[in-house]
Order: structure tokens, then C-alpha cells, then sequence
């Protein structure tokens, strides 16, 4: 774990990691009582305006700069609307029909899926 590395900030990382967790597991939950007062679109978009805001001010407390070259604007604007935008905005739509558990839970296994998808080539001996 990150605690027994012995590195000067694995508290720091360690209690990081818990915060995004309960976040990332809170959001399901909070979603869900969304619905009671909102549209699933407009519990959707709240969320994805929340989190651009709330980005938008940790990036103007620190120095750096996010600059895109401008070849690459394109591809990131696409990247963020088909696999952040989508799956965010139709979230409170599948909440409707599933129970909460079963949505964290498959949404939990992206990352999961997307890192063997990444290793499958090295797994296969496919060099491409």
C-alpha cells in the first residue's frame, strides 16, 4: 500500500487517494437523490458545469498553464465530449433503470477494461 513505501508524501498520497474515492463513490449516491428534483439531463449538465468550475479554479491556483498546441485542440474537444460529456450526461438516464450498486460497479471497471485494452498488444506479442 501506499503507506509502507516509505516515501515522504505517501501520507499525502494515501489520504488524496481516500478523498477521490469517497468522492468518486459519493457522486453515485448523490446523483440518484438528483433526480428527485432535477431533469437527467439537467442533473447531467449540473455535474459536468460543477466539475469544469471547481477544475477551472484549482487551475488558476497554480502556476501552470494548460496551452494546447493548436493540431491538437480538436482531438481533445472530441476525446472530452465523446468518452467525459456522453457518458456523464446519460449517467443520471441509466440511474433510472438500474440500481446505483450495479452503475458504480460497471462504471468502476473502465478503468480496468481500458488498461487491458492498453495491454492486450504486450499480453499477445502484437508489436504494432
Amino acid at each position: 500500500m501506499f503507506l509502507e513505501c516509505g516515501c515522504k508524501c505517501s501520507l499525502k498520497i494515501s489520504i488524496l487517494l481516500l478523498l477521490l474515492s469517497a468522492c468518486y463513490g459519493a457522486g453515485f449516491f448523490f446523483i440518484k437523490i438528483s433526480l428527485d428534483g432535477f431533469s437527467n439531463l439537467s442533473a447531467g449538465a449540473l455535474r459536468i458545469m460543477v466539475a469544469a468550475v471547481s477544475l477551472l479554479f484549482l487551475m488558476s491556483l497554480t502556476r501552470h498553464r494548460f496551452a494546447l498546441p493548436r493540431e491538437s485542440r480538436m482531438p481533445v474537444l472530441l476525446n472530452g465530449i465523446f468518452f467525459i460529456g456522453f457518458p456523464f450526461l446519460s449517467l443520471p438516464w441509466i440511474l433510472n433503470y438500474l440500481p446505483t450498486s450495479t452503475v458504480a460497479i460497471y462504471y468502476s471497471m473502465v478503468p480496468i477494461f481500458r488498461a487491458g485494452a492498453v495491454a492486450l498488444p504486450a499480453w499477445t506479442g502484437d508489436q504494432r
